[in-house]
């Protein structure tokens, strides 16, 4: 029977024997200081020496370092991105106050003869966990080179070192929640070019592929210009380490010391965003759930340091600050795609929806919430025992019930014309509605008498809300109220009320005095009955005729251009309020 040594041993393709020639020294303590007293210029070593034979002058250059020694691993060291030669950190004078492991490959350094202004510099790259499991078993292999052990358990060993040298490996502060386990995991499994892995009785052993230690380095040959920068020589032809795939995705140019380095791709920001599709949103997107709500954003031009959140590359893969975005506002209203339950489904021009299974809601991508609005319905297919309601709905009212079960929203069943809210049914129009009808729905919202009541009424913002990307697109994360305190708050508005048209017919009034709030078109639909919405501006049945709202009703279409005036206010009052305080370095220090 194999034993997991074994078992990694047939697998492995590159098991040449270790170049190590120093005994590991172990890790110290996180408050050490690795950084040798000594000088550059004690290292007795000068790259002009020559060597006097039979009168012949020959020019014998260091292999590596000022000092002219041959490498010593175990031990840190740092290689040049201009001469790719190997400098020991004892001879390199970067006045560390932290202290460095082995192997590190997320870096660009620079020896004294190569950068411009002759000060060696050194500057950390975005680490991913590929590059932070190679620097942890290479120093395991390092460590037990002695017992020529090589294959070492994933949760005995390497998420313990992973653990103790977080700080060093990952560069960043340690996640509290230790999700990250899994991740170690499912990257050492994953990537096959850099890992061998054997499960043996659930207890996963990794080594590297390549066990040549030697070979450990940063992937220099990602930055443009490298070859010119090193008289034209192939600066990389014995490095083999993909240390920094993560850098060529998420950086476009690196400056270290005063030399610049560019990648062969154009600087991408992290902000930036693919085009939209031809449907106005992601084709792979979040749902909004019960709890949280999920808000397509783009970058914000005029967002304070959003021109430095580019430009300083130690924030290249953190947490993007919510105040450098704010929300997408699309160009024309429509059925919302992630504002619906999941199972239901919404046409390519998302005007028209079909139900399946049970009562289930969705709402439209705008709402109001003062004026006067009026959009409408069609059904176009129902078969038997499938029924629908129409009606206005805010944020919390839930998807997965029908419109008019709780106390935010309101709704017309096509079903005997019953008339829905907080799950209380009432008689209200006669026969109810069916394929071929036209239903508008029109809702009165009074408009604020003063300017504090107008404030109070302008749409929420979001730029204090976590950001964060899902398939290359920013989205706000909102966490709903509790309901228990939403309902608290709702308070009746007086004047404000619903009424229903059927066939330009005016059914009534079906609700006054709702209460305040932000309401959206919304559907229920039970079973496969389909509806269409047509929210303007030209209506098969307006209510032109209507005497109380004819002259001041205005279609859904319309509120798009007053929601993003509306809502560019309320984030420029947000920026305002927040003036001084809106910091990059404040937001990642807490």
């Amino acid at each position: 029977m194999l034993t997991t040594m074994d078992a990694i041993n047939d697998q492995s393709s590159n098991d040449a024997s270790n170049p190590m020639k120093s005994d590991y020294v172990g890790f110290q303590n996180e408050d050490s200081n690795l950084v040798s007293s000594e000088s550059n210029d004690k290292c007795g070593m000068d790259e002009n020496s020559i060597n006097n034979n039979n009168n012949k002058m020959f020019y014998l250059p260091p292999k590596n370092c000022y000092c002219g020694r041959d490498r010593d691993l175990g031990k840190v060291e740092f290689l040049c991105a201009k001469c790719m030669k190997w400098f020991h950190e004892c001879c390199v004078n970067l006045g560390f106050t932290h202290r460095l492991i082995p192997f590190l490959t997320t870096y660009v350094f620079f020896c004294q003869k190569c950068s411009p202004n002759n000060m060696e510099s050194f500057k950390r790259t975005p680490t991913n966990f590929s590059q932070i499991c190679q620097t942890a078993i290479a120093n395991l292999i390092h460590a037990h080179s002695s017992e020529e052990k090589i294959a070492f358990s994933k949760d005995k060993e390497i998420i313990p070192f992973i653990d103790v040298n977080w700080n060093i490996l990952a560069n960043k502060p340690k996640p509290q929640k230790n999700t990250w386990h899994s991740s170690v995991a499912k990257t050492m499994q994953k990537d096959n070019d850099t890992f061998v892995c054997n499960d043996d009785q659930n207890n996963l052993h990794v080594t590297l592929r390549d066990r040549d230690l030697s070979r450990i380095a940063p992937n220099y040959e990602n930055l443009k210009n490298l070859k010119e920068l090193n008289g034209g020589q192939n600066a990389n032809a014995n490095i083999s380490s993909r240390s920094l795939r993560g850098m060529k995705k998420r950086t476009g140019q690196l400056e270290v010391g005063n030399e610049m380095i560019l990648t062969n791709k154009r600087q991408k920001s992290e902000l930036s965003i693919p085009k939209l599709p031809a449907s106005g949103f992601p084709s792979e997107f979040l749902f909004n759930k019960e709890g949280f709500r999920y808000i397509l954003a783009e970058p914000d031009d005029n967002a304070p340091s959003r021109k430095e959140f580019d430009e300083r590359h130690e924030f290249a893969g953190k947490q993007i600050p919510g105040f450098l975005c704010r929300k997408l506002m699309p160009e024309n209203i429509l059925l919302s795609m992630n504002d619906r339950a999941h199972y239901l489904k919404i046409s390519e021009d998302r005007k028209t929806v079909t139900g399946e299974k049970g009562y289930s809601s969705i709402r439209a991508t705008y709402g109001v919430s003062h004026g006067t609005w009026y959009y409408e319905t069609r059904i176009i297919d129902k078969p038997e025992d499938s029924a629908c309601r129409i009606g206005w709905a805010q944020e919390l009212a839930q998807l997965f019930t029908p419109i008019g079960y709780d106390k935010f929203g309101y709704s017309c069943r096509s079903l005997k014309g019953t008339k829905f809210h907080e799950s209380i049914g009432k008689h209200y129009m006669d026969g109810g509605y069916d394929i071929g009808d036209v239903i508008g729905c029109l809702i009165h919202l009074p408009r604020p008498k003063d300017v504090t009541s107008a404030i109070s009424m302008l749409p929420k913002t979001y730029k204090d809300k976590p950001l964060f990307k899902f398939k290359s697109f920013l989205y706000f994360q909102e966490k709903d109220e509790p309901i228990r305190e939403a309902v608290a708050k709702l308070k009746p508005f007086k004047g404000a009320k619903i009424v229903y048209f059927r066939n330009g017919q005016k059914i009534g009034v079906a609700f006054d005095n709702i209460y305040s709030g932000l309401y959206y078109p919304a559907a229920s639909l039970f079973k496969n009955i389909s509806v269409n919405f047509n929210f303007g501006p030209h209506f098969q049945c307006p209510p032109d005729g209507d005497a109380e709202f004819g002259q001041f009703y205005r279609p859904m279409s319309d509120v798009v251009f007053d929601t993003q005036i509306e809502q560019t206010l309320a984030d420029v009052i947000y920026l305002v309020e927040n003036e001084g305080k809106l910091s990059l370095d404040v937001f990642y220090q807490n």
